[in-house]
C-alpha cells in the first residue's frame, strides 16, 4: 500500500492541535520536537549521514502525506525541515553538512528554506533579492527574503540564493545568530499560522567561505529541485486524501459522493506513485516540466476533494463550533496552489 503508518501518539497530538496550529502562532518548535523522536526527518537519507536504515524516498513522501492528512501546518514544517536536510545531503562531505545535519535530524535546529526567490528567478519571474559581495575572508550578504517558513524564533538555519556576480548565484547557509540577520514578526496567515513563516532581512551579514555551500545555484538546483518540489506535492496529496476519506466515512453520504471520493483517492495516490518513480529514476532532472504538470493536477484534485467534503457536510459546516476540520481543510486546499511555484506561475 502507498501509505505510511504514523505513531499513534503523534497522530493524537496532531489531531488535538490541528485547529490551533491553523489559527494561532507558537507551536512551530513543538512540532519539531513531536516529530523528531519518530525519525520522520531521517527517512530516505543514507545511513552514513544519520538516515534510517532501509528507508526510501517513498517512505519520506508517504510520511509527509500522512502528516498532511492530520495538519497542513505540521506537514509544512516537516517539508521545510526535510528540504534543508535534503539540500545538505547533496554535499555529504561539506563541513556544514557534518556540523548541521545531526542538529536538524534531532530537531534541535530548524531548517528554513528561503529558496522561493531562486525558483522564481530561474523561471524569469523576478530578480534575485539578495546579493553577496566578496571580502578578504568571506562574504557579505544584503537583501531580503520575503517569505521563509520554519524560521523559528531561535536556532534556525536559512538556506538561500544570492547573486555573487553578474549572471551568477550561489547557495548560502546562514545561522539565525549571525550579525545582521533580522527576523521579522510572523506573517499573519490562514492554515499555517504556526509554521514560523516570516520575512528575513540581511543587513551586512558577514560569513566565512564555509557558509558558501554551492558556488553555482542553478546547477545545484537542477538536481535538488525534484526532491524539494516532489515533497511539496505531498502536502496536496495529504489534504486531498483526508477530505476524500471523510466523504467516504460520512454517515449521511449523498448518493454518488462516495464514488467521486474513491476516484479522487485513486488519482491522488497514482500521482504520488508517479512522483516517487520520477525521483528514483531521475526523470524530473531531465524533464522538470512533467513534475510541474503533476503539481498542477494535484492543485485541482485537492480543491475538488475539499469541495466534495464541504458539500457532503452541508450547512453544518457553516455553524460555528461544528465541522471545524472540514473548514480547515477547505482553507488548506485554497492555500496550496499559492505556494511557490504557484499555479499561476506554472501556467505562464
Amino acid at each position: 500500500m502507498f501509505e505510511y503508518s504514523l505513531d499513534a501518539t503523534l497522530t493524537q497530538w496532531l489531531d488535538e492541535h490541528a485547529e490551533a496550529m491553523d489559527q494561532q502562532p507558537g507551536y512551530a518548535a513543538e512540532v519539531l520536537q513531536q516529530m523528531a523522536p519518530h525519525g520522520l526527518f531521517e527517512l530516505g537519507l543514507c545511513e552514513r549521514l544519520g538516515g534510517r536504515p532501509d528507508s526510501s524516498f517513498q517512505d519520506a513522501l508517504t510520511a509527509l502525506i500522512a502528516v498532511a492528512k492530520h495538519s497542513l501546518n505540521a506537514a509544512f514544517i516537516l517539508w521545510a525541515q526535510r528540504g534543508v536536510i535534503a539540500l545538505l545531503a547533496q554535499q555529504p562531505d561539506h563541513p556544514l553538512t557534518q556540523t548541521l545535519l545531526p542538529l536538524l535530524l534531532s530537531g534541535r535546529v530548524a531548517g528554513a528554506p528561503g529558496l522561493s526567490n531562486l525558483i522564481k528567478f530561474g523561471s524569469g519571474l523576478e530578480p534575485l533579492q539578495v546579493s553577496a559581495q566578496r571580502f578578504q575572508s568571506g562574504w557579505e550578504l544584503n537583501g531580503q527574503l520575503p517569505w521563509v517558513s520554519n524560521a523559528q524564533q531561535e536556532n534556525f538555519i536559512v538556506a538561500l540564493a544570492a547573486q555573487t556576480e553578474e549572471k551568477q548565484a550561489g547557495i548560502f547557509l546562514l545561522p539565525d545568530k549571525a550579525d545582521g540577520v533580522v527576523r521579522k514578526p510572523d506573517l499573519s496567515l490562514y492554515s499555517i499560522q504556526s509554521s514560523a513563516t516570516t520575512t528575513i532581512r540581511l543587513e551586512q551579514v558577514r560569513v566565512s567561505d564555509e557558509h558558501h555551500f554551492a558556488p553555482c545555484a542553478f546547477s545545484f538546483m537542477r538536481s535538488f529541485r525534484p526532491l524539494f518540489l516532489a515533497q511539496q506535492c505531498a502536502l496536496s496529496i495529504g489534504v486531498g486524501l483526508a477530505s476524500a476519506q471523510r466523504v467516504r466515512q460520512h454517515d449521511k453520504q449523498p448518493t454518488g459522493f462516495a464514488q467521486q471520493a474513491r476516484q479522487l483517492e485513486e488519482q491522488l495516490i497514482h500521482i504520488g506513485q508517479q512522483l516517487v518513480q520520477g525521483v528514483e529514476q531521475q526523470t524530473w532532472i531531465e524533464s522538470p516540466k512533467g513534475l510541474f504538470e503533476l503539481r498542477l493536477q494535484l492543485a485541482t484534485l485537492c480543491t475538488q476533494s475539499a469541495m466534495l467534503e464541504l458539500k457532503t457536510e452541508g450547512g453544518a459546516a457553516y455553524v460555528k463550533g461544528q465541522r471545524e476540520p472540514t473548514r480547515r481543510r477547505v482553507r488548506e486546499a485554497m492555500l496550496l496552489p499559492l505556494i511557490t511555484p504557484t499555479v499561476a506561475q506554472l501556467n505562464q
